[in-house]
């Protein structure tokens, strides 16, 4: 909440939404993950850090790149990252992805709603940290565009 204070003095979100958010957020509190149990984060991935190969006509990691945004915190970022696009994406990408994951990690029930929030607190930090309005407009109308979508299904979700 923090972050929606910062974008609201420096008016780089409108303050109707900054309302609208911090009511739904505190609403989901609960579904925030874990600050206790950290793991090691990649900070940004998503499928341009992640090489493939053929080998014996099947595809398979060859290497993850790009790890300066790496630091102790919930896998469930990761899990964001890769998703915050999967309406863009086909529906196998997304089955195949968090069948990979559930392979190795048990996912709650309400797993979707955690992954969006770790979204939302991204594109929140993208917004007061990263974005220069004025010379990003592009990034900045993609951002608040995602805002948008994840708002929506929150809400309905909730």
């Amino acid at each position: 909440l923090h972050l929606l204070a910062s974008l609201q003095k420096e008016e780089k979100f409108p303050l109707a939404d900054c309302q609208n958010w911090r009511d739904l957020l505190n609403d989901m509190r609960s579904l925030f993950p874990s600050q206790k149990i950290a793991h090691l984060v990649h900070g940004d991935y998503d499928p341009s850090n992640i090489l493939v190969e053929k080998r014996h006509g099947q595809w398979e990691l060859s290497a993850i790149l790009d790890w300066e945004f790496a630091q102790a915190g919930s896998y469930y970022r990761d899990m964001a990252n890769m998703l915050r696009y999967e309406y863009s994406f086909s529906k196998e990408y997304k089955l195949y992805f968090v069948d990979g994951i559930s392979h190795h990690i048990c996912l709650p029930s309400d797993w979707q709603k955690t992954i969006t929030l770790c979204n939302v607190y991204g594109l929140f930090d993208c917004l007061a940290n990263r974005v220069n309005i004025p010379n990003q407009p592009n990034r900045y109308a993609d951002v608040t565009q995602l805002l948008r979508r994840f708002y929506k299904q929150l809400a309905y979700a909730k």
